[in-house]
């Protein structure tokens, strides 16, 4: 659950906590843990791989098939985890701002 950026940085900030959302949130939509060496090289880091495959359009593969049943609710989730996980999108945009959650505002 850390912040790629720990590892450079060696600190803890409130993107770190951003990026941590982002990874619960993935392991929530596709009931997979956060890291495994029991799944391909390419999947193993949960965040990148999820990362990925919204970027390619193939969040339907990666979702737990027992979550999709209100469509437009997961992708807004879908989307919100995708923009905490995103490094160089993280490093432009106030936390308060990038988990503002589904719909947009702060409310939800």
């Amino acid at each position: 659950y850390l912040d790629p950026e720990y590892f450079q940085t060696s600190q803890i900030t409130e993107k770190s906590d951003v990026y941590s959302f982002g990874v619960v949130l993935a392991e929530l939509l596709t009931s997979k843990k956060a890291f495994s060496f029991f799944r391909p090289q390419s999947h193993r880091n949960l965040s990148m791989y999820f990362v990925s495959a919204m970027n390619e359009g193939r969040l339907d593969q990666i979702l737990d098939k027992e979550i999709v049943s209100d469509v437009e609710y997961v992708i807004e989730v879908a989307n919100l985890a995708k923009r905490c996980l995103r490094v160089a999108w993280r490093r432009k945009t106030k936390h308060e701002r990038s988990c503002y959650g589904v719909g947009g505002n702060k409310d939800h």
